[in-house]
């Protein structure tokens, strides 16, 4: 049954060509029955890759291990929903799952938009059909899987991919929107239609960047959940000139002027997308996110050039649509938004450079060099604390006048100094944050209240307590402590109790565990556990990793060894790091209130 799927490839492809080419030929030359066979086949093109996906779920679930791809992404005692999961755990599935959500999303669009996603989507098909096949066949069938590592194993696999992919997937929508505005003779308001797609690809990609976080920072055994790492900042980067577009899309809709600006950052915004995609799957960058080797990269990169020369050529070509009713907008708000969408551009031209800058090293000098954190830290942080300021301050100035913003200011300062807060990074950040909230108290109180308006808030509420928790890694003790079984260990205000190592087998698996008592003073806060766990397919154990969560800080234990009755552990308190995920659950709502109702604030 698994030749259907080649074959379903094969005609999406050819259908694809046809649609593209037919709906080309329909725009200088007028002829309905053409037209509308143009459209048959982009609907058939689009069902064919429902269908080709379909048949590698069943080969999935039903363990066909005639197909390499079913080999080494599933085994049978593997549970199902896993199974489901390792669709999009190999290169080709990941590729072929983004070819479905783009496919499902050119049913729900006109078919005015349908030559651009058509393109895209060919874009993608020759790649499965010629270079990383999905339904290759092995000569003979193995009697068993390798299995899905056991890192992907987790809860993370299920949510973070399929929303990464979601984002990239939407942000193909207002890209065809810009583009087929700058080829009509009238401006049709792109930005107003593409607003609700914008927000969608937004949502979806912030949740999958922060459950990326949270899955790292449960599974991967070091503690953290943002390293600046290669992969992670490639999907950072649509995200940030996303979010500048949403700003310079409002400053549109209430003036004008921002046309160019939009255009770019929307064209931008999809390049990166794919450069994303490129960075992960071409294996130019070292990175524990990172799929190997592999030779799709330069292909990536043609679509890449492909699609960023088509659009330059109409920027410059339909460059007067810019300036059409320009009008420079000067109030207040404009100012903060633009200063707001200036320094997020900023921010994605460091971590872009930092991230290839690597590899453009390699290239010209045949060395390998490294980006630190500290490169990282050191070029954004300044930048996060202007954008920031933007935002927790633009409420302030626009209720409140100059005097009594500044009393505000003043004020916060010296109550948190008073507070104890000594670290001028934490002074600053608390001071803004704090800020933020009396802001959008007063806005909210102040302002007119609607529902984009409650809904901005929400989101703008959420980013501030994302910044208060990433503010408290300045606070983070760690520790590497070696003890036997009764020992106590006092780290700040907490006290452990260590009581040993407890092994035992589960199924094929061998599993080392420990748990420490968790105290503070006189008030027990629980047990924490955590473990390795050996398995019969990969010689390196995995880390199961223990979080005692709590607002005020979370506690992590890593098992890292043991030798006769000495066993290591790393114990990480880490404050404020739950205002992180509360944040992120109060920013979904507020951009689940903008998309209920869309329209621009």
């Amino acid at each position: 049954m698994t030749w259907l799927g080649t074959v379903s490839l094969w005609i999406s492809f050819l259908s694809a060509l046809y649609a593209i080419l037919g709906a080309a030929y329909c725009h200088r030359a007028k002829n309905d029955w053409l037209l509308q066979s143009a459209k048959m086949a982009s609907l058939g093109s689009a069902l064919l890759v429902l269908l080709a996906s379909g048949i590698l779920w069943h080969a999935l679930l039903s363990g066909n291990f005639w197909l390499s791809y079913v080999v080494d992404y599933t085994q049978r005692d593997l549970a199902w929903y896993y199974k489901l999961t390792a669709f999009w755990a190999g290169q080709a599935g990941s590729l072929l799952f983004w070819l479905l959500i783009l496919s499902l999303i050119s049913l729900r669009v006109s078919f005015g938009l349908h030559q651009v996603l058509n393109s895209i989507r060919a874009c993608f098909l020759f790649l499965l059909i010629w270079i990383i096949p999905p339904f290759s066949q092995l000569s003979v069938p193995l009697p068993d899987g390798f299995g899905l590592h056991s890192m992907l194993q987790n809860i993370g696999m299920i949510i973070h991919p399929p929303l990464i992919l979601l984002g990239y997937a939407l942000f193909s929508v207002p890209f065809a929107l810009a583009i087929v505005s700058m080829t009509q003779t009238v401006n049709i308001g792109w930005e107003h239609l593409a607003r609700p797609w914008l927000l969608g690809a937004w949502l979806a990609l912030t949740a999958g960047i922060i459950t990326g976080g949270q899955w790292a920072y449960t599974e991967l055994g070091w503690g953290g959940y943002w390293a600046w790492d290669p992969v992670e900042n490639a999907s950072l980067l649509p995200w940030l000139t996303a979010t500048a577009l949403l700003h310079t899309c409002v400053i549109e809709r209430h003036g004008s002027g921002m046309k160019g600006w939009n255009y770019l950052l929307v064209c931008t915004t999809f390049l990166l997308t794919v450069f994303s995609t490129f960075i992960t799957r071409s294996g130019i960058v070292d990175s524990v996110h990172a799929f190997g080797q592999s030779p799709i990269g330069p292909y990536l990169l043609a679509m890449i050039l492909l699609f960023m020369g088509y659009s330059i050529y109409l920027g410059i070509h339909r460059q007067k649509v810019f300036t059409i009713d320009g009008t420079n907008v000067t109030t207040t708000r404009a100012a903060f938004l633009k200063t707001s969408a200036l320094v997020l551009c900023a921010i994605s031209l460091v971590v872009f450079f930092g991230t290839i800058m690597p590899v453009l090293f390699q290239v010209v000098t045949g060395r390998t060099i490294s980006i630190q954190e500290s490169f990282y830290n050191t070029a954004t942080i300044p930048l996060w604390f202007v954008l920031l300021a933007s935002m927790s301050l633009f409420p302030l100035v626009s209720k409140l006048s100059g005097r009594s913003t500044l009393v505000a200011i003043v004020g916060v300062v010296i109550a948190l100094r008073l507070a104890g807060v000594e670290h001028y990074i934490a002074l600053l950040a608390f001071s803004l944050v704090t800020l933020g909230v009396f802001g959008i108290i007063i806005d909210y109180r102040v302002g007119t209240r609607n529902r984009n308006r409650c809904g901005a808030h929400l989101v703008h509420l959420g980013i501030i307590l994302i910044a208060l928790g990433i503010t408290g890694s300045v606070y983070n003790q760690e520790a590497l402590v070696f003890v036997q079984p009764g020992d106590f260990i006092e780290i700040e205000q907490y006290q452990f109790e260590f009581t040993g190592l407890n092994p035992y087998r589960s199924g094929m698996h061998t599993h080392v565990g420990t748990s420490l008592h968790v105290l503070q003073g006189n008030s027990s806060l629980g047990r924490i556990s955590a473990e390795k766990i050996f398995h019969p397919n990969y010689p390196q154990p995995t880390s199961r990793i223990g979080i005692l969560s709590r607002l005020r800080a979370d506690i992590h234990l890593t098992l890292t060894g043991w030798e006769q009755d000495i066993t290591y552990l790393q114990i990480n308190v880490k404050p404020l790091v739950a205002w992180i995920w509360l944040g992120s659950y109060i920013l979904y709502l507020g951009i689940i209130i903008l998309l209920w109702k869309p329209s621009l604030l």
